[in-house]
């Protein structure tokens, strides 16, 4: 249910509960971990509109931050096979083990129709609780993601240097030029793309 009254019943996948954030879409067709783990979607829960999630699994080596950090998903299907030699594990068990909430059977593309006229707003996904006055009224005391101070979620408590994974290809003869970057949430494909170009 979203703040505005629109309620979308669906299926719930990954940890049984509950999840109230602010509603955030977006609309690539592939990388669902790289976005679940992305430090800049902390705290919100995210809508994907591409028609088929969770079709090639999950793995370590794909995750952008420390784990999922994300409050929910909201997908149309969830894949029941993960078809990919890589991967680790599917992704139900995966939100699941990380206690994320999800939801699958929404027509996402029309979630994201009504937020893009009715702009961002709060909603709440729920397995235990289908009363619709009990949601609202849940929705009301939820706090707004204005004002939350989620950097402290995602940063690093300490400095350290990066290391890109061996297998990582490395421009060769480059000058090792050393970058400081202040870890806000910083993703991981931004600190592989500087190694890449054999920044240290």
């Amino acid at each position: 249910m979203l703040k505005s009254g629109l309620r979308l019943d669906g299926y719930g996948f990954g940890s049984p509960g509950e999840a109230a954030a602010e509603v955030v879409f977006n609309t690539s067709m592939t990388g669902y971990q790289e976005i679940l783990t992305d430090p800049s979607y902390a705290g919100q829960m995210v809508t994907l509109t591409y028609p088929l999630i969770g079709n090639y699994g999950t793995r370590a080596l794909d995750e952008q931050g420390k784990g999922p950090q994300v409050a929910g998903l909201i997908i149309r299907e969830l894949s029941s096979v993960a078809s990919n030699f890589a991967s680790e594990e599917p992704l139900d068990s995966y939100l699941n083990r990380n206690g994320i909430v999800g939801i699958e059977g929404i027509d996402t593309r029309g979630l994201v129709l009504h937020l893009r006229d009715a702009g961002t707003m709060n909603g709440i996904v729920s397995t235990e609780d289908f009363d619709a006055d009990s949601l609202k009224a849940k929705l009301d005391a939820a706090p707004s993601i204005e004002g939350r101070d989620l950097v402290k979620t995602v940063t690093t408590d300490r400095s350290f240097e990066f290391e890109p994974r061996e297998d990582f290809p490395v421009k060769p003869g480059l000058r090792p030029l050393h970058i400081v970057a202040i870890d806000y949430g910083v993703k991981r494909n931004i600190l592989e793309r500087m190694a890449a170009e054999n920044f240290r």
